[in-house]
């Protein structure tokens, strides 16, 4: 029941990527551990740890952070888990003193004595910036706050991430219910007027001033959905692809008045990807610590961007709702939006040109007006590729057919090849190049259909870039080739 039912025996720094006061600290804590168990915390922590580093955004962030695994024994095992929530009352004398039941009405509620909690991380990690305790038990349970719990039932890495996306994070939970959808509770209808705090749920329904604005394209409703009726939970299946960021009622515990950026997120129900405003907001709060490089200069910080091209001196880049912007020079704040069309879903460029492609196959071209000032230069939907090099712009189609772009829209194209097996197309000065299904390589050398020399044939072969003269290939194994040859 108190520290005397226990007692630290280590702490070790198992992901190290520098010195404590310049990373984020996340520190765990074991609860229910008795001495004889302590490799199994060892392991339990690892495996956590495992899945945590390769959850986005986290896997992209890792620089950022070190973890620190504190090794903590308890007289008994388990937690408390009384009566009063359904649980069979057990009482076991632990360390952090940790019990389910910890609000007397959800028995889920995993909660431990704070203050212990703090003490024993500001003693081992003075730097901290988030503490997680670990719970040996396998019934499901865990709490965010300042101190975030989680056990050991199924899916327990789940559990943990959602509770430090609360208690490290500052997010909302964006489930629609308190007690649960089933539960019958009446108080739950209609949320407050206020507006949250947290970064993932609000009651604005003004897409001009909505906190997550930038990530919404223009051709999504606001809202999303609506609850059409408040006294339950909104059966409605989403209207949306998976991953549109919009207005979705429903969040916040409320079955209606409140508001969550995705249709489902892992911050709404477990296994689910974080949503893109959740993984704006963990990257906000990690991006500080990363290392520095000084020989890097930081020209954008938008995590919308999905792809960024160069060429000519100019840098460009698209984001994932299909704005496309020009840096102007001005690093963080230099960008001019040159369209936002939803349909974009690649860039290219070359020779002071700028091309897009939409999903619907459409080419077009940047004749100098942002926003209304693009040309239709082919509208063929099976083009899966474009890429630009020199003055020359090339399509590739979903039958393999290899297309140039001769200057007339839409009409004129140059047919170079028709193998069903090209699976991309690289680019560079006046060289063309493809790669096959086989890992083959080839070089057009200017005779259409026919006028093609194989340059490899390593089935291992994935992808191929050029620049300049030179041609890079990768293989499945990571392994990066030059072409040597002439």
């Amino acid at each position: 029941m108190t520290t005397a039912d226990g007692s630290i025996l280590s702490t070790t720094r198992i992901v190290d990527n520098g010195p404590p006061a310049q990373r984020w600290d996340l520190v765990i804590l074991g609860d229910g551990y008795q001495t004889g168990q302590i490799q199994q915390y060892r392991n339990d922590v690892q495996q956590f740890v495992n899945v945590l580093l390769s959850t986005p955004p986290f896997d992209a962030m890792q620089g950022a952070i070190n973890i620190h695994r504190v090794d903590v024994t308890s007289t008994d095992t388990g937690a408390d888990d009384p009566t009063a929530c359904g649980g069979p009352g057990t009482t076991a004398r632990t360390y952090f003193d940790a019990t389910f039941c910890g609000d007397s009405t959800n028995r889920r509620l995993l909660v431990v004595n704070n203050a212990t909690a703090l003490s024993v991380a500001n003693a081992q990690v003075p730097q901290w910036n988030a503490i997680l305790v670990m719970v040996n038990s396998t019934v499901y349970g865990g709490a965010g706050g300042q101190v975030g719990t989680f056990s050991r039932a199924p899916g327990a890495e789940e559990i943990a991430i959602h509770e430090l996306g609360h208690s490290a994070f500052g997010l909302a939970d964006e489930y629609e219910y308190f007690r649960g959808c089933d539960s019958g509770e009446t108080d739950r209808n209609n949320h407050p007027a206020n507006e949250p705090a947290e970064a993932n749920v609000t009651t604005n329904t003004n897409r001009a001033t909505l906190k997550w604005r930038h990530l919404v394209a223009t051709t999504t409703n606001i809202p999303t959905t609506s609850n059409a009726n408040c006294a339950v939970c909104d059966p409605q299946a989403s209207p949306v692809s998976a991953g549109t960021v919009g207005l979705f009622e429903g969040a916040h515990y409320f079955h209606c008045g409140a508001f969550r950026p995705e249709f489902t997120c892992r911050m709404r129900a477990l296994n689910n990807p974080f949503c893109a405003v959740c993984r704006e907001r963990i990257q906000a709060v990690l991006r500080p610590f990363l290392p520095a490089f000084p020989d890097w200069q930081l020209l954008d910080n938008n995590p919308a961007t999905v792809e960024i091209v160069a060429a000519d001196g100019s840098l460009y880049q698209r984001q994932n709702n299909g704005f496309i912007w020009r840096y102007t020079g001005t690093p963080l704040t230099g960008w001019e939006l040159l369209d936002k069309n939803p349909a974009t879903v690649q860039i290219a460029a070359a020779g002071g040109n700028l091309y897009q492609r939409h999903n619907n196959g459409f080419i077009w071209r940047y004749t100098g007006t942002p926003l209304t000032g693009w040309q239709l230069l082919d509208n063929n939907p099976a083009t899966v590729q474009i890429v630009a090099a020199g003055n020359n712009l090339y399509q590739r189609q979903n039958t393999g057919l290899i297309w140039r772009y001769t200057g007339t829209p839409l009409t004129g194209w140059q047919l170079l090849d028709n193998n069903p097996a090209t699976r991309q197309i690289a680019a560079a000065s006046n060289n063309l190049y493809q790669i096959h299904n086989n890992g083959n390589i080839w070089r057009y050398t200017g005779t259409p259909l026919t006028g093609w020399r194989q340059l490899d044939n390593n089935s291992a072969s994935v992808a191929i870039v050029a620049a300049g003269n030179n041609l890079y290939q990768r293989h499945n194994n990571g392994f990066i080739w030059r072409y040597t040859g002439s």
